[in-house]
C-alpha cells in the first residue's frame, strides 16, 4: 500500500557516445526482481539520433508503463544523471515520486578528482589522505542516514582535519552545528599535514566543497542503491556483448534472455535455494584495494532447455518466411494464418466428401438388399 521502492539504470550497447541501443531496467528493491525493461533505439521518435537521450526517454517510458499497471511508485533510486533528475523534478506526472541517488556514483567522482590531484607536484600529501577521505565519506553517509544536514557538516570537517585542527569549529564559516571531530585524541605526527594557505589546500577544498556532491549527498540513500541494476547489466554482457554490433530486434531478444536469467536467480535467492560456497578477493581495475565477492553454487536454468527445444520450430518459421519472400508473396502473420486456415478447410471438405461417398454406397447396398429379399419372398410364395 505504501508503494514500490525501485532502482533504475540504463545500459548502452557500446562504450563511448556512439551507442545504438539502450536498455533501461527497473528493479523492485524489496524482492530484487526486474519488473520492467525498456529497450530504446536512437532512431526512435523523441531521440533524433542522439544517444545521450535514450536513457532519459527510457526512464520516462518505464515509469509510465509501471503506473499503467496500477502500481504506485514511492521512490526511485538512480545514478547522478542531471537529465533524469530534472525530468523527475519538472514533469508533473512524476511529482509524487521521491528521487534518491546512489552514493557510489557520487563518491566515485570525488575519488576520481582526488586521483587527479595525486598526479600534481603541488599536491604531495593527497596520496596519503585519499583513502582516508573516501572511508570518512562512507562513514558519515551510513552514520547520519536520517540527519543528512549534520552528516554533510561532518563531511566538510575533512578540511580542518587535514590541517591538524580537530576542535573549535565554531569559527569556521562553512561548518554549522558541530564543534569538533568525532575521533579520539590523535598523536603529534605532522608529516602529512596540509597548510591552509597552500595551493594544495585550495585544490582539496574545491573537491570537498563540490556543489554537485553536496546537493547529491542530501538526497543519497544509505539503504537503496543501483547495484542490482549493475548486476543485470553484467548479465546482459553475457548475452549481448558490447563488442558485437546488433540490430534492435536481435538486441531485444538477447535482453529478454538476460531478464529470464536474472529473475531466475532472484527467485531462487528469495526461496533460499542458492548456497554460498565461499568468499574470494578479486583485483578490480581502478581500485586501490581488492574487492571481496561471494561465490554462489551453480544454478540449473530449466528455461534454457525449453528455449532450446523451441528453436527448431522458430527456424522452420523463419525458413517459411524466407520462402514466401522469394516467391514475392506477403510474409505477414495474417497471410500465413489465412493460408493455414484455407488448408484446414480443404482437409475438412475432403473428409466430408469421403463421408458422403460412404453414405451413398451404404444407401445403394441397402436398396439392393431390400430388392433381393423381396424377390426371394415372391419366389417362395405358393
Amino acid at each position: 500500500g505504501r508503494g514500490l521502492d525501485i532502482s533504475i539504470d540504463g545500459r548502452y550497447d557500446s562504450p563511448g557516445y556512439s551507442a545504438t541501443n539502450c536498455t533501461v531496467s527497473t528493479i523492485d528493491l524489496k524482492t530484487n526482481l526486474i519488473i520492467m525493461v525498456v529497450n530504446m533505439h536512437k532512431r526512435m521518435r523523441g531521440i533524433e539520433g542522439k544517444s545521450g537521450r535514450m536513457e532519459k526517454e527510457g526512464v520516462r517510458e518505464g515509469l509510465k508503463r509501471i503506473a499503467a499497471l496500477v502500481y504506485k511508485i514511492r521512490s526511485v533510486c538512480s545514478d547522478n544523471d542531471a537529465k533524469i533528475g530534472k525530468m523527475l523534478r519538472e514533469d508533473a506526472y512524476f511529482k509524487d515520486i521521491k528521487h534518491l541517488l546512489d552514493f557510489w556514483h557520487l563518491i566515485k567522482k570525488i575519488n576520481h578528482d582526488l586521483r587527479e590531484l595525486e598526479k600534481k607536484k603541488s599536491c604531495p600529501n593527497i596520496q596519503f589522505w585519499r583513502r582516508k577521505i573516501i572511508n570518512h565519506a562512507y562513514f558519515v553517509h551510513l552514520k547520519y542516514a536520517r540527519n543528512r544536514a549534520r552528516g554533510l557538516n561532518y563531511w566538510m570537517s575533512v578540511l580542518p582535519h587535514v590541517t591538524g585542527r580537530h576542535s573549535h569549529f565554531q569559527k569556521i564559516p562553512f561548518l554549522n552545528g558541530i564543534s569538533k571531530c568525532k575521533h579520539t585524541k590523535l598523536g603529534r605526527d605532522t608529516t602529512h599535514l596540509i597548510k591552509r594557505d597552500s595551493d594544495e589546500y585550495q585544490e582539496l577544498k574545491a573537491v570537498i566543497l563540490k556543489t554537485t556532491f553536496l546537493s547529491g549527498f542530501l538526497r543519497a540513500s544509505p539503504k537503496k542503491n543501483t547495484s542490482p541494476n549493475e548486476c543485470f547489466n553484467s548479465i546482459i554482457n553475457m548475452y549481448a556483448p558490447k563488442k558485437n554490433a546488433s540490430t534492435p530486434p536481435w538486441y531485444e531478444e538477447r535482453v529478454k534472455l538476460a531478464t529470464l536469467h536474472f529473475n531466475n536467480l532472484s527467485l531462487l535467492n528469495m526461496l533460499n535455494l542458492r548456497e554460498e560456497r565461499y568468499d574470494t578477493s578479486v583485483k578490480v581495475i581502478g581500485r586501490g584495494s581488492r574487492a571481496v565477492k561471494r561465490k554462489m553454487a551453480k544454478v540449473d536454468h530449466a528455461w534454457r532447455r525449453e528455449v532450446w527445444q523451441a528453436i527448431p520450430g522458430v527456424i522452420d518459421g523463419r525458413l517459411l518466411e524466407q520462402f514466401m519472400k522469394r516467391m514475392n508473396a506477403p510474409s505477414n502473420q495474417a497471410y500465413i494464418e489465412a493460408m493455414q486456415n484455407e488448408e484446414e478447410e480443404e482437409e475438412e471438405e475432403g473428409e466430408r466428401e469421403e463421408e458422403g461417398e460412404g453414405r451413398a454406397m451404404s444407401r445403394r447396398s441397402w436398396e439392393e438388399g431390400c430388392m433381393e429379399r423381396t424377390w426371394i419372398r415372391i419366389r417362395n410364395q405358393p
